[in-house]
């Protein structure tokens, strides 16, 4: 799974429209195409036909890239993947534009399928994302918040799009049965749990291999997966000092932690994640032997951020 594949999906914004072309490709032209590439491998596994695999992989490729416009104006973050972010470079009007524009045509090319369920789910997939950032944002500042509560937010901000990903290539199979959707629908969940577990951590340096910025959701007042784990046996008052904290430095200098045994506690409890998945993947008949193991590859690779 590479950004190579990138170059085989065509992203259709007509020429009429120069900012918009502009904007698209300089933020989005060197992306990892991560999810464009699994949701092909998905529906080649299917045998869906490959003008649809590439519409599917264009239409995640829009969804994700246009929450990444909204949510860079939202958090008033200056740059995306090194870039300075668009609505930084071109305005915010234009960063909230171009992504209702991402998603109107991404309505626009699914409706032309002919699948209503497939344009349903897909509308279902953007509502989660959407109310996934409104529960993330009612959590801000709460010392009480609980690991249940993340999972749920986790599972609207991140799993939606992996779902999507493994769900959506069914849709446009006639004889495709419930309990296959969702066990699709599951796999995609358990992967965006175990992405969003693995950015967490980044949170706080840790198999940080890209040099990432970190420590910013507790500087924005956000208590993610990780801090939960770290501060479990804190007292109430000892968990609001959290939020003073300006560096992770100074943050693991005043608790006296080097974070070791709260990390073991959380990958542990992430290999359990990891292992449902696999037996999902490996129960799933519809994903030849190749298949299953490139993706419990990939899903080992995602959390143990490994190359």
């Amino acid at each position: 799974m590479s950004k190579e594949v990138l170059d085989l999906i065509p992203t259709k914004i007509p020429k009429e429209l120069p900012k918009m072309q502009q904007l698209y490709t300089d933020l989005f032209a060197g992306g990892k195409g991560f999810r464009a590439a699994l949701v092909m491998q998905v529906a080649e596994s299917l045998m869906i036909p490959k003008d649809q695999s590439t519409l599917l992989a264009r239409c995640i490729e829009f969804i994700h890239n246009s929450s990444l416009l909204h949510d860079d104006f939202v958090d008033q973050a200056p740059l995306r993947r090194g870039k300075p972010a668009a609505w930084h470079e071109y305005g915010s009007g234009y960063a909230v534009l171009a992504g209702d524009y991402l998603l109107a045509r991404v309505m626009k090319e699914l409706s032309e399928q002919g699948s209503l369920e497939l344009i349903n789910y897909t509308s279902q997939a953007i509502l989660d994302l959407v109310e996934g950032e409104w529960l993330q944002d009612a959590t801000l500042n709460r010392i009480d918040i609980t690991q249940e509560e993340i999972n749920r937010i986790h599972i609207k901000k991140t799993s939606s799009l992996f779902s999507w990903c493994f769900k959506a290539p069914a849709l446009l199979l006639k004889e495709s049965k419930d309990e296959d959707k969702e066990t699709l629908l599951k796999i995609g969940e358990l992967f965006g749990l175990l992405l969003q577990r693995s950015d967490d951590l980044l949170d706080f340096n840790i198999r940080n291999f890209e040099g990432k910025t970190y420590f910013t959701d507790i500087q924005s007042g956000y208590f993610n997966s990780f801090m939960i784990e770290v501060t479990k046996d804190f007292s109430d008052e000892k968990k609001r000092k959290v939020f003073d904290f300006k560096s992770l430095e100074d943050f693991k200098t005043y608790f006296d932690t080097n974070l070791e045994n709260e990390l073991k506690s959380f990958d542990l409890k992430s290999t359990k994640i990891l292992e449902e998945l696999k037996q999902l993947i490996l129960s799933f008949n519809f994903f030849n032997k190749d298949f299953q193991k490139d993706l419990i590859s990939g899903a080992e690779k995602i959390y143990w951020r490994k190359p």
